[in-house]
Formats: structure tokens, C-alpha cells, sequence
């Protein structure tokens, strides 16, 4: 499946065929981050005003509220094994939440400006982070403490991450890269040891 935010609505297509499947519209502002569940039981969509909602795919129905940005949420995770969300927003923190209660558990603090993606490690211990004219950072998901702060570009550089993703063993971890000031964009990859 595939999912994206369209004004207040979120559709579904099947990826294979291209077809529009499913059409949400009980979404009451513009969802501007979506991500599913690994066995993609559940989407989070993140609003312009700092909410997430979760939703059971198959019901197409909400099954928690997370309120805790203080205003709008640019980027959603969810753990390998579906049991946390990682949100990002306009208000420089990443979050950490309980899937089955929707209760906050981290705030990770820290970032200067925007923050724009987040992804889980493959074993779910670490989460990443990073944004607008930053460095990226590397949060244990258990304690919340800030295991690593990963370098970027040179003082003075335009950019923001618009995504980040682990490689499958964890060692690695790519980030995309748009150029604030051009059109070019690129890949930012790191060792994570």
C-alpha cells in the first residue's frame, strides 16, 4: 500500500497497480507526515497544528489522538516492531510515543531549528534525528539520553534533511539532503559506529 496526505484527506493506492483504494477524510487539518507500521496495520498521520493521529488501516478508523508538538509535525516513524512512533516538528524536538496508549513517553531536545526526519535503528534502540542547518542526532530510545551527534556540512552550508534511513544492519545510516539555495540535491552517508 501506499498513503498520502491530500489537503484534509489521506488516500490509499495499491502500489503494485496504482489504483486509489481507500479515501480518509476524517482528517480535520492537513496531514503533512504519514508513516505506516512495518506490517502496515497502522498509519500516524501528523498535522499542521502539532497533532498525530493513529489509524487502523483496515477499519479506517482512529484509534488515538497524540497531542505534544507545539505546532506542526514534519515527519513520522514507527519502530520495527510497531510498538513506539518517532514524530518531528516545526517546535525543534523529535518525540517518542506509545503506540498501544498514545502516551508521551521521550521528548528529545536538542535541535536548533525545524526538524524534519526521523527513523528508527533495525533493532529499534536508537533513534535519529535531524533538520534545518544541523547536525543529525542519535537518541537511545530507551533512556532518551543523546548518544551521538553526527556531522554534516560546513558552518555557513543552506540545507535541510528531508529523510533518514538506517541500512538493514544498522551500521549505516543515509540521509537526503535538499540544498536550501539550488535545486541539486544529494545523500549524506554515515558510519554509525
Amino acid at each position: 500500500r501506499l498513503a498520502a496526505g491530500a489537503g484534509i484527506e489521506v488516500r490509499f493506492w495499491d502500489a503494485a497497480t496504482g489504483k486509489m483504494l481507500r479515501l480518509i477524510k476524517d482528517n480535520p487539518r492537513q496531514a503533512d507526515a504519514l508513516a505506516f507500521s512495518a506490517d502496515g496495520r497502522m498509519l500516524a498521520t501528523g498535522d499542521r497544528n502539532g497533532s498525530i493521529k493513529l489509524w487502523d488501516v483496515a477499519t479506517e478508523k482512529s484509534t488515538h489522538l497524540l497531542n505534544g508538538h507545539a505546532n506542526g509535525v514534519l515527519a513520522l516513524a514507527f519502530s520495527p516492531d510497531g510498538k513506539l512512533l518517532a514524530s518531528a516538528g516545526h517546535d525543534k524536538t523529535a518525540k517518542l510515543w506509545d503506540v498501544a496508549t498514545g502516551q508521551l513517553l521521550k521528548t528529545f531536545s536538542g535541535h536548533t531549528n525545524n526538524v524534519y526526519a526521523v527513523a528508527f535503528s533495525p533493532d529499534g534502540r536508537i533513534v535519529a534525528s535531524g533538520g534545518i542547518y544541523q547536525p543529525v542526532k542519535l537518541w537511545d530510545a530507551q533512556t532518551g539520553e543523546l548518544l551521538r551527534t553526527l556531522p554534516t556540512f560546513p558552518a555557513g552550508t543552506s540545507f535541510r534533511l528531508s529523510s533518514l534511513a538506517f541500512s538493514s544492519d544498522g551500521k549505516s545510516l543515509a540521509g537526503g539532503v535538499i540544498p536550501l539555495l539550488s535545486n541539486v540535491g544529494g545523500v549524506l552517508l554515515w558510519d554509525v559506529a
